[in-house]
């Protein structure tokens, strides 16, 4: 097999928008997890039939009963609807259509296009290892179809266990005209004749796929190119049954692991659930996935942005690595677009002006929805008592340290109360935080105590970080009050940490 060109390609002649009548298909095995090429091949089918002006239909490959399960195909479908990837017809399960494969091979058992195979897998292992061992590639070698028709009529009466193959035409050469890869020239006798129909009576997966094209009418197979080997067997498979067009194909990358390898479902970005469970926006992976379809970090599913659409031409042949350090930058910018209301969803903070600045600055650094929370938590919850022994100790892992962390504290705790002793609504605007914070620095210049001495020790106990947002916008955020809370807090436990009986009180 071999492609006739790298890189982009440029002289593809698709539909134009304004004709009718071009349909893709999306068609997952529901086999657990949705793998995350899945969802970008699912992407690239539902842009595809915008950018045409087509439909697109959600079939589910389901013949394998013993490999799927219900549950797994509501996982699928709701994972596809949390992408915001949604579908003209379907969707339709294979399992069902079980009448339509079974008159489509009794077509091609009378036109000879098909055979029983009673090669049991003790012969087709021992033959594999034979083709392996001579540095040929796997593939079946013909040895039942050769059969005289009496002989394999009486064996099927008589009940011997078989398959039904697809008797491959001989001496031809099949072209495929792949709208990523180009003309691809792939020899028939490069492979063996695949099965039709399993022992129990169930279609395959060639049989089935064929089958469903021709009765749904799909114009552009847009899968992964992984499939690519299978074009060829599958055209001819058009051709026995009659199929009054063929589908073009269109063979998108697979993507790789940041070490190049076939990105697994094991991979920490391997699956759109981990991604989702993760608290990342929905177009922010479609950005991504469309990034690595080669069109830029754009919503392909925006139909008000000023763009022209998914460009089939402009998907790379290469295999597209999956960067995490750049899906949380468009994380990021994703996040920053959100209004306040939208980015407190889910949480216990109402959207006040003292908080709207914090909020704000952490969605800015934050890539999804769960780190924005889990941010939200240590500024406005402050750090858990079990926590912070643990940041202290990093922080401070000697009794100097410790010492002068402590002193530290102290300035600020006298600062807080003389804050909170100005009035009662002391300490709970929006403008009391920076005063506050130079006169602290002030106080704590005179004691010796450099600023970075002063800020980091404060910010730890406020967040139990080393860093995040101003402190001027946690204070703010948080008040006067609970800001003493905190920092007593953390005095106490630099108390216990020093082995001190006698913790700060207020």
């Amino acid at each position: 097999m071999g492609t006739a060109s790298n890189g982009y390609r440029r002289d593809v002649t698709l539909r134009p928008s304004t004709e009718p009548g071009v349909r893709v298909r999306f068609a997952p095995s529901p086999t657990g997890a949705l793998h995350l090429g899945s969802a970008f091949v699912a992407l690239a089918n539902r842009a595809f039939a915008d950018a045409q002006g087509g439909a697109f239909v959600l079939r589910i490959d389901d013949t394998d009963q013993s490999r799927s399960r219900e549950e797994d195909t509501d996982e699928l479908l709701r994972l596809l609807r949390w992408l915001e990837v949604d579908w003209e017809e379907g969707p339709l399960r294979q399992h069902d259509r079980g009448d339509i494969y079974a008159a489509a091979l009794d077509r091609l058992i009378e036109g000879g296009h098909a055979y029983p195979c009673f090669c049991g897998a003790a012969r087709l292992a021992e033959l594999r290892a034979d083709q392996e061992r001579a540095g040929e590639p796997p593939r079946y070698d013909g040895r039942c179809r050769v059969l005289a028709r009496e002989e394999a009529d009486r064996s099927v009466a008589e009940g011997a266990p078989h398959v039904l193959r697809f008797a491959v035409p001989e001496g031809r050469d099949v072209e495929v005209d792949d709208l990523v890869h180009g003309r691809v020239v792939v020899p028939s006798g490069s492979f063996g004749d695949p099965i039709l129909c399993r022992a129990d009576g169930s279609p395959g997966y060639l049989l089935a796929s064929v089958v469903d094209d021709i009765d749904l009418a799909i114009t552009h197979v847009v899968r992964g190119e992984d499939h690519l080997p299978n074009a060829a067997r599958q055209l001819l498979l058009f051709e026995a049954l009659g199929a009054p067009s063929m589908p073009t194909f269109a063979h998108l990358p697979l993507l790789r692991d940041t070490d190049g390898r076939k990105l697994s479902k094991r991979d920490p970005l391997g699956t759109l659930d981990e991604l989702a469970d993760e608290g990342f926006l929905p177009v922010t992976v479609r950005r991504y996935l469309a990034e690595l379809l080669g069109q830029g970090p754009v919503d392909l599913l925006d139909g008000e942005r000023d763009a022209d659409g998914f460009r089939i031409e402009r998907v790379p042949t290469g295999a597209p690595r999956v960067d995490r350090a750049r899906l949380e930058s468009l994380g990021r910018e994703d996040m920053a677009q959100l209004d306040t209301s939208t980015l407190l969803l889910g949480t216990n903070l109402d959207p006040t002006p003292e908080r709207e600045p914090v909020v704000r600055e952490l969605a800015v650094a934050s890539p999804s929805r769960v780190a924005l929370r889990g941010e939200l938590r240590l500024v406005f919850d402050g750090p858990g008592a079990g926590d912070l022994p643990h940041v202290l100790r990093i922080f401070a892992p000697d009794a100097a340290t410790l010492d002068a962390a402590d002193a530290a504290l102290v300035v600020v705790i006298e600062q807080l109360r003389h804050e909170i002793a100005s009035g009662p609504e002391a300490g709970v605007d929006s403008v009391w935080a920076a005063p506050f914070l130079a006169r602290t620095r002030a106080e704590a210049k005179e004691l010796g105590i450099g600023t970075r001495d002063l800020l980091r020790p404060l910010r730890i106990a406020l967040t139990g970080t080393t860093s995040g947002p101003g402190l001027e916008l946690v204070l703010t955020a948080v008040g006067a009050r609970e800001a003493l809370r905190r920092v007593h807090l953390a005095c106490t436990i630099i108390d216990e940490l020093r082995g001190g009986k006698q913790a700060v009180v207020g």
